[in-house]
């Protein structure tokens, strides 16, 4: 799978779970917070592609996502990287 179609894939889920997804220019990585009444996870901007995959998956594998579709393989590795040591 490319970088690019798990990024939009992951941005569509976050979507789904009525998170924002941001990206800004920051001093950090980012992270998800409550705006406005909102769930948005703010990604700096700079980040290159894998590690805002990365920021997204550690986010999104807390959310409750048994009444989600997912494709499978999204699920995995979901499901793999809630069960992975911290």
């Amino acid at each position: 799978m490319e970088e690019d179609a798990l990024l939009q894939d992951l941005e569509q889920l976050a979507a789904e779970l009525d998170i924002e997804v941001r990206y800004d220019v920051m001093d950090r990585r980012g992270g998800l917070c409550r705006l406005h009444g909102r769930s948005c996870l703010i990604l700096n901007r700079a980040l290159s592609m894998a590690e805002r995959i990365d920021l997204l998956e550690q986010t999104l594998c807390h959310f409750p996502l048994h009444d989600i579709f997912l494709r499978p393989w999204i699920r995995e590795r979901l499901e793999q990287r809630l069960n992975d040591p911290p």
